[in-house]
């Protein structure tokens, strides 16, 4: 029995100056040092913290100063949501503005294609009710792609009198081929 205490007593004193000699190397040997060692005990107890207003005053001040800096991003948010918010809704009257706005391009293009479409059936009826020959010259005067439009709404016993009064090469040009035209 004697030896197996005397076993444990130099295994506990070689422990003992194994971690003073880890101690002395890492340059943790000092009496703070191993006081602390110490004052864990054998629980591994952690080191109290700091009571006294001196030891916590420097960690209220850091926690009051990110405090202040998170109030202050909250604040850039929070200004920057009603921005977006105030600019979505910009956005979608926009929207509704632009469609809208489309709308009456839309019936005003197509007011305006049925006034064409009047404009050149009556011109064609004016064009029937007239002599042939000034039928012929009043179709060369006018824009050729309006000619074209309106020779199809001509009907064709006088159209042909017409183009029988016209000059051949203003024929030619709004007529084009049969191919094209379908006559």
């Amino acid at each position: 029995m004697k030896k197996l205490a005397l076993g444990l007593i130099i295994a506990l004193l070689v422990f003992v100056l194994t971690l003073i000699g880890a101690m002395a190397a890492t340059g943790n040997l000092s009496k703070e040092a191993i006081g602390k060692l110490l004052k864990r005990g054998a629980a591994g107890e952690k080191t109290p913290l700091p009571q006294t207003e001196r030891e916590i005053a420097p960690w209220v001040e850091e926690l009051k100063k990110r405090e202040e800096d998170l109030r202050k991003l909250e604040a850039i948010v929070a200004e920057k949501e009603k921005r977006l918010q105030i600019s979505q809704v910009e956005l979608e009257q926009m929207q509704n503005d632009l469609q809208n706005l489309l709308k009456q391009v839309g019936a005003t293009m197509e007011a305006g294609s049925e006034n064409l479409q009047q404009n050149l059936q009556n011109t064609a009826k004016a064009l029937e009710g007239m002599k042939s020959d000034k039928a012929a010259e009043t179709l060369e005067g006018l824009p050729e792609d309006m000619a074209a439009k309106i020779i199809p709404l001509i009907s064709e016993k006088k159209l042909g009198k017409i183009l029988d009064d016209m000059d051949e090469s203003k024929r030619i040009r709004l007529l084009g081929s049969p191919l094209e035209t379908g006559f």
